[in-house]
């Protein structure tokens, strides 16, 4: 099936990104400058429109239909925050800030105390109809999740039982965070993997061609550079 301009294009700019892109594992370029900015610029772009988007939706168009409390306050506290962007009227903004940063840390802490906490101890309570391995689990969670809460208390020297207790919350918590490093890691190298097929089949092709013979070009400028200095 013959394809279309707009698909060619999206095939020839997103083989070119990704290029782009991977260039700086060569070395720093323009060519991942230029790409860095437009990842950064579309983000950021991006947020905005969904930032009026939500604006719009969520609180304009109810408003105009009913002036509730709760959406009046909601659109003073919005609007509160724009003031930041004039240089004398700065403060009302921090109104809307630490309202803000209020809702989030109580919104964080609840989701912690909920889920990384009570919710690892909670199976302990419920043996039955558990089989043996989901038993062993929900113990080794239940562990975990007390022995680390010790590792972080600082209101006492850790001596005597506290110092093996904590010890074991160390160790407990060096295991979380090498899992979610290698989460992390696994990732990122699939999402990379991902993009391959992107530079070798279809238009790409010609992309990753061009790459490879402007790397080549580099290096024998570079190597020149050297022998005549």
């Amino acid at each position: 099936m013959e394809m279309t301009e707009l698909e060619i294009f999206t095939q020839l700019l997103t083989a070119s990104l990704i290029i782009m892109v991977w260039s700086f594992l060569y070395r720093e370029n323009v060519f991942y400058r230029i790409a860095e900015h437009l990842a950064i610029g579309s983000f950021f772009g991006y947020i905005l429109y969904m930032s009026l988007k939500t604006l719009y939706d969520k609180t304009l168009v109810p408003l105009a239909a009913t002036w509730a409390p709760d959406l009046v306050l909601v659109t003073i506290i919005g609007i509160l925050m724009w003031t930041r962007l004039v240089p004398k009227l700065v403060w009302p903004s921090r109104i809307s800030i630490s309202v803000l940063a209020g809702i989030s840390m109580a919104v964080a802490v609840t989701g912690a105390v909920s889920g990384q906490i009570i919710g690892q101890i909670r199976p302990m309570g419920s043996w039955a109809g558990q089989d043996l391995m989901t038993n062993v689990n929900n113990i080794i969670s239940a562990v975990a999740a007390f022995t680390s809460l010790a590792f972080f208390t600082y209101t006492k020297e850790h001596k005597g039982v506290l110092r093996v207790v904590s010890r074991i919350g160390r160790t407990f918590i060096m295991v979380c965070f090498g899992a979610i490093l290698g989460t992390f890691l696994m990732g990122n190298l699939a999402f990379s993997i991902g993009q391959i097929p992107s530079l070798v089949t279809g238009y790409g092709v010609y992309v990753s061609v061009a790459g490879i013979i402007l790397i080549m070009a580099d290096l024998i400028l570079s190597k020149r550079k050297m022998e005549r200095s």
